[in-house]
């Protein structure tokens, strides 16, 4: 049998260009991933390859694709313990302001950003998945990345 590969399945998009984004998000101090980064200074950097899905239950458009790439990063920080979650608001505010900006009309707005505020960051955890042996990921325990 060939060697198993392990990959996390339900992501829509992958970065392809570095791109950063001046936010009103000030962390105590600079979260460095491999994935994203969040400066003392409000500034966040996403880095090539970073996966998300969009916006979880909204239709996928353009003008919902910015916002939920910084979004899916704000909640990620979150999740991960890296962004104290008092920052959450100012994630969602983020978000709305995106929305305006990339055009999105008014009452998508309004219940987009209502969807954010109130729901959580936690999300739908992605699996770690194995191909050929579908039981390896089970069998080798394979760490989150």
């Amino acid at each position: 049998m060939s060697d198993n590969i392990f990959y996390k399945s339900g992501y829509k998009a992958q970065l392809a260009v570095r791109a950063s984004i001046q936010t009103d998000i000030y962390p105590e101090k600079d979260i460095v991933t491999r994935f994203y980064t969040i400066r003392t200074d409000g500034m966040m950097i996403a880095n090539v390859g970073y996966a998300w899905d969009f916006a979880s239950g909204a239709f996928d458009t353009r003008t919902i694709i910015r916002p939920s790439l910084w979004h899916d990063i704000g909640c990620q920080a979150i999740v991960d313990r890296l962004l104290d979650d008092k920052w959450k608001p100012e994630v969602d505010l983020l978000f709305r302001r995106l929305c305006v900006e990339d055009g999105m009309c008014n009452i998508r707005i309004a219940y987009t950003y209502k969807a954010v505020k109130y729901g959580s960051c936690a999300g739908t955890p992605k699996l770690i998945l194995s191909a050929p042996d579908k039981k390896a990921a089970k069998i080798y325990n394979v760490p989150l990345a």
